[in-house]
């Protein structure tokens, strides 16, 4: 049965939709469609082949899409919608700063300034390269693309790359260069990535078949979900003059015409930018205190302390160094926040009190140190009120002290030895809670969890089915493996799953 006919309609993704569905692959889109998500879940052999080529089909049939909605009619080239100079922002600065045009306040963002200070004067523009001539990837092109789409962009001005290809003459780890955003972490991995050009290569899906349109399609795993972003070939350029080609203000190739750093890290650029009151975005902060103070004017307000581990960049706003709360209440700050305690338990007393005691036990339930309570502007160390502190923060993880506990731990898996049918598999890891039975020492009970997921690993051996079933074996200690199989009909699709071990799954 076909799934869609070629024709690109909407019909056509819902059939295909509907077909990935019933396997189990679900597709989702972004804004736009320049960010397409599919995710795989339990499939194998054949289904997975045939999965797969669907949701090839239906990514082509999107990008074709994409491409009719985003072309821009001046110069028929594809044009993201969500990133790069638009009718509303000509500049491009909301791609580049997370405030768009708006100057930061003082002791804002320094990338903020620095990029709305070149684009004010000039001094950064977005350009689109000239592509090498390629006649025979011209004349093969699927989407029909001729010669005047390639050179579209050509002008009198000096471009970055004026001879462009995706890739030139092999990789190397030495091509990335780093350029005005701070993302090392990025652009290490992609020079791991290089040492293997197969694997790069795969991240640039069809690699540059749509350069013609002056589109890339890059693929990224995020979460064991793939990730495919459409980015247009537009970049922010800096350092060119009458006479001189400029070069990408962000990451780019060793190789001026080598398009593949600067492409695969242009979307990366909102990561870096601030949010205009010093703080950045997706950037780790180490909450280091807490504590609710009583200020000059006899008001009670909740302050928590916070430190930018890159020793620089602070929050601007209300109780920050530079702020007229701050000034007005340093004895109050310095009374509440000059002693840091810190809560221990058992463990840290033998740990931390060894020196001071040689049973490591001095009836304390914490340690206090002194902290440095001072105003710089620029060290990485600042106050927040805590309802700014909830208002921009997303996530906190906090490493919170664990009961003690006794568990069992068992994997279950046939021990394939001696049989010719058998063999090692992936097995789940289950893990019970396991407590004593009331006057009788020898003997555990396994407990079931409150919440529970479906218990995948049922079958055991005869022998010890009986104990199982009870929820009772008597023994000193508990059995260190349960040898056991996978109910056939459960888990064909080819993936183990964790589950929890329950007396009463076994038959």
């Amino acid at each position: 049965m076909r799934a869609a006919t070629r024709d690109g309609g909407a019909g056509d993704l819902h059939v295909l939709q509907e077909e990935l569905k019933k396997l189990g692959i679900s597709v989702v889109s972004g804004r736009q469609d320049t960010v397409i998500s599919v995710k795989v879940k339990g499939l194998a052999g054949r289904a997975l082949i045939r999965g797969l080529r669907l949701a090839d089909q239906l990514l082509q049939e999107k990008i074709k899409h994409a491409i009719k909605t985003c072309t821009d009619p001046a110069t028929k080239l594809f044009t993201d919608p969500t990133f790069g100079p638009s009718s509303n922002d000509p500049d491009g600065a909301a791609a580049m700063c997370k405030a768009g045009s708006t100057a930061p306040s003082k002791g804002g963002s320094q990338h903020q300034a620095k990029v709305l200070g070149l684009l004010q004067r000039g001094k950064l523009r977005w350009e689109r390269p000239i592509y090498a001539a390629d006649n025979e990837e011209v004349e093969n092109s699927p989407q029909g693309g001729d010669e005047d789409d390639i050179y579209a962009m050509t002008s009198s001005d000096n471009v970055f790359a004026s001879n462009a290809t995706l890739f030139a003459d092999g990789v190397s780890s030495g091509d990335v260069i780093q350029g005005n955003l701070g993302d090392c972490w990025f652009l290490s991995a992609l020079s791991v990535v290089a040492t293997r050009s197969d694997l790069l290569e795969q991240t640039f899906w069809r690699k540059d078949q749509h350069k013609s349109k002056g589109l890339f399609v890059c693929k990224f795993m995020k979460n064991f979900v793939w990730n495919y972003v459409l980015i247009d070939d537009r970049l922010p350029v800096f350092g060119f003059s009458d006479k001189k080609a400029g070069k990408p203000y962000f990451a780019r190739c060793r190789n001026p015409d080598e398009l593949w750093p600067p492409v695969t890290s242009s979307k990366d650029v909102a990561v870096e930018s601030s949010a205009g009151n010093g703080l950045y975005f997706k950037h780790a902060y180490a909450l280091v205190d807490a504590a609710e103070i009583k200020t000059g004017k006899g008001e009670y307000v909740r302050l928590v302390k916070l430190r930018n581990p890159w020793g620089m960049g602070e929050w601007t706003g209300p109780w920050s160094d530079s702020s007229d709360e701050r000034a007005g209440n340093e004895d109050a700050i310095e009374k509440f926040f000059k002693i840091l305690k810190r809560k221990v338990g058992a463990n840290a007393e033998k740990r931390v009190f060894m020196t001071l005691n040689v049973q490591g036990k001095v009836g304390a339930d914490e340690i206090s140190q002194e902290e440095v309570i001072e105003i710089n502007a620029n060290d990485g160390t600042f106050f927040m009120s805590f309802d700014a502190w909830m208002q921009s923060f997303t996530h906190f993880f906090a490493g919170i002290g664990m009961l003690r506990a006794r568990i069992f731990a068992s994997l279950s898996q046939e021990d394939p030895r001696g049989s010719e049918n058998l063999k090692i598999v992936p097995v789940g890891f289950h893990i019970c809670s396991l407590s004593q039975v009331v006057n009788e020492a020898s003997k555990f009970e396994i407990r079931e969890p409150a919440k529970k997921l479906d218990a995948y690993y049922r079958l055991y051996k005869p022998a010890d089915r009986e104990s199982f079933q009870t929820g009772k074996r008597p023994e000193n200690l508990p059995p260190a493996i349960i040898p056991g199989t996978v109910i056939a009909g459960i888990d064909n699709d080819g993936v183990p799953q964790p589950a929890y071990t329950f007396k009463q799954a076994v038959s």
